[in-house]
């Protein structure tokens, strides 16, 4: 390692291939979106368990530089909040929301 700059840009690389492990559900419609946004919170849940190092690198990269995996499952969330119904201004809060709560009942 050249210096702390390539050190983050490998963990953030690291956590994205870990969520690549996440399969987001295609498109669901109104009435499957809660059932598909829980399967997703038990499958990110179980992502943390399996690998517990990676809460702690969640708080410290976030998702700031979201690589594709992490962006895939960012928008198959999104997705389905959008097509409950929420309103738009909602969609990344309860996103954010989510994720918070996942994993911090993960730790």
């Amino acid at each position: 390692m050249a210096n702390k700059d390539e050190l983050i840009e490998l963990i953030e690389l690291v956590v994205d291939d870990v969520y690549g492990e996440l399969d987001v559900p295609s498109v669901a419609g109104r009435d499957q979106w809660r059932a598909t946004v829980v399967r997703t919170a038990a499958d990110l849940r179980a992502m943390v368990l399996r690998h517990p190092w990676i809460a702690p690198e969640l708080s410290q990269v976030g998702l700031v530089h979201i690589g594709p995996n992490a962006l895939r499952t960012a928008s198959g969330l999104l997705a389905r909040f959008e097509a409950a119904g929420f309103p738009p201004d909602e969609t990344e809060r309860a996103l954010g929301t989510l994720m918070a709560n996942v994993v911090g009942i993960a730790i």
